[in-house]
């Protein structure tokens, strides 16, 4: 199997085109980065998997501008906060707090 080399924001672009399959890879892609920063907010598996589909749907309504994986991040700590207080000591926070670095996201 092949990886696929685009880089997220034109597999976006494509998606809002209509291609299904950038939209799957785009998905397939970011989405257990999104169930992490979710569970390492102390979330049910139940509330991480609403935090990742509402994350998704904010991503597909937004019609999409600037940088994927920053907005990304952004959005499912902000929706993961709303459903439960984080819980700092979670073992994920020193990983999620290095890609919110390296990744330039401002959070």
């Amino acid at each position: 199997m092949l990886t696929d080399l685009r880089t997220s924001e034109r597999l976006r672009d494509e998606a809002y085109a209509g291609d299904e399959d950038a939209w799957g890879e785009l998905v397939e892609r970011h989405t257990g980065l999104l169930w992490a920063i979710a569970r390492a907010h102390g979330l049910s598996r139940a509330a991480a998997e609403d935090v990742v589909r509402t994350v998704w749907l904010r991503v597909l309504e937004s019609g999409g501008a600037g940088p994927v994986l920053p907005g990304l991040i952004a959005a499912a700590r902000r929706e993961s906060a709303r459903f439960g207080p984080a819980d700092a000591g979670h073992p994920l926070w020193p990983v999620i707090e290095e890609l919110e670095r390296v990744s330039g996201a401002a959070l």
